[in-house]
This record gives structure tokens, C-alpha cells and sequence, in this order.
């Protein structure tokens, strides 16, 4: 069974047409990325207020999935508040000058706003009958764990007063995760 056809961002047509290429005796289910931001940032509200639209596109895929006969299988299987720790936030809404780097860094990824952030675009999917997937393990800033490179040096964000937390620690988009896993 093939799973796909793992876009970079949604497209409900394109996953219509790959699970109806796929067919009953090929089709595992349709799997795609989307991100809240990654070519220019958004506010912190404008990004908490996108999170509905995953749910929607699970109910979207699955609907078309149900009218192909196919199994209503869909995983979003990267997501996060961003695709890149460098997408143009400002200072004054949590972006942060990287001292490695010298680069303008999403500190949301170092903050809460990310925990809320993937709890409720988890939450989203699960409700709609998908399954979700965040990315990354280690990636630094878009880490679930810490992996202290670049612009993912946790000692680097202002709040941080410059303390750095150990490796394979947990980032703000673990704790997300774990709202729904029992933690």
C-alpha cells in the first residue's frame, strides 16, 4: 500500500488525484506537510487562528476519499508553526537576532506559542479522524527536541538569560505533543 502523495502544502486536488491513481489495491492514504508560515511570518493570533483550517482539510480529504470508496485514511505528517526558524518575524513579535547566525530567528519556537500552537493543530486533525505528525525530532529551533546548532541554541533566545538547555531536551513543541499523550 502506498501512502502520498506527501505535498509541501495542501492541495486538495492533487491529493484527490493520487488516491484515486492509487486505486483500492494500492491506496494506504493520503499524506501531505502544511505550515502555518515559512515565506513571511504571521502574528501570533493570525497563526493561532489558522489551526481550525487543518481539521478542515482532514474533513475535505476524507470526504473525497469516502466518495472514491477508498479508505478514509489522511496524515498530515509535518506541521509546525513555521517550515524555517528565519521567516522574517519581527522583534516585537517574538523574532530574535541569532548571534550565531546573525540571522532574524522565530523565537515563538522557543516559547508556549509553539506548545499551543501544535496542541491545537493536533487536536484539529485528531477531531477530524486524521492522524498528525510534527516535524522534527532534532531540527534545531524546529526541533521537538533540543539540538543546540545555529539558530536552534537555546541559550541564544532573550528569555533564556542565557542559560542553554541540554540536548534532546524537550523544545515548547514536545510539551504540545504530549497535552495529547498523557503527560
Amino acid at each position: 500500500k502506498v501512502w502520498g502523495p506527501v505535498w509541501t502544502t495542501y492541495g486538495r486536488d492533487e491529493c484527490r488525484a493520487f488516491a484515486a491513481a492509487m486505486g483500492p489495491e494500492r491506496f494506504g492514504g493520503v499524506d501531505y506537510h502544511h505550515y502555518a508560515m515559512g515565506e513571511e511570518s504571521l502574528s501570533t493570533r493570525a497563526a493561532l487562528d489558522l489551526t481550525p483550517v487543518w481539521g478542515e482539510e482532514v474533513r475535505e480529504v476524507r470526504a473525497d476519499l469516502r466518495s472514491l470508496g477508498l479508505p478514509e485514511r489522511v496524515n498530515v505528517d509535518e506541521f509546525n508553526l513555521s517550515w524555517r526558524s528565519g521567516d522574517g518575524t519581527a522583534e516585537d513579535d517574538g523574532g530574535f537576532v541569532s548571534p550565531a547566525s546573525d540571522e532574524l530567528v522565530n523565537g515563538r519556537f522557543f516559547t508556549a506559542v509553539n506548545t499551543v500552537f501544535i496542541a491545537s493543530v493536533a487536536g484539529h486533525v485528531m477531531r477530524a479522524g486524521g492522524t498528525a505528525m510534527p516535524y522534527a525530532t532534532q531540527n534545531r529551533a524546529l526541533g521537538v527536541m533540543v539540538q543546540n546548532d545555529y539558530d536552534g541554541d537555546t541559550a541564544h533566545h532573550p528569555p533564556s538569560g542565557g542559560e542553554q538547555q541540554p540536548d534532546s531536551s524537550p523544545m515548547p513543541a514536545f510539551w504540545g505533543i504530549a497535552a495529547w499523550a498523557g503527560a
